[in-house]
């Protein structure tokens, strides 16, 4: 295996053009490998994520559009 010094040394050399892509390379390789090793939990329907209708019994919201309309003009005087 090449010594990290020589590594670092043959980098400095390359044009700016190559280090970017090797620079490319490194964040691609580090974030494939961070993903290999996560277990993937199997994918729920987004209609039985358990945040879907927590708002269902809200009065103010039975208007939803008209409810951000109202804290939009609250908040940024509209």
């Amino acid at each position: 295996m090449i010594q990290r010094k020589v590594l670092w040394e043959q980098f400095e050399q390359l044009e700016p053009d190559a280090q970017r892509q090797v620079e490319a390379l490194i964040i691609r390789l580090a974030i494939k490998d961070f993903y290999k090793d996560r277990k993937t939990k199997p994918e729920t329907p987004i209609e039985d994520e358990p945040f879907i209708g927590m708002w269902r019994d809200r009065e103010d919201m039975s208007d939803s559009t008209d409810w951000v309309r109202q804290v939009r003009a609250e908040q940024w005087g509209t």
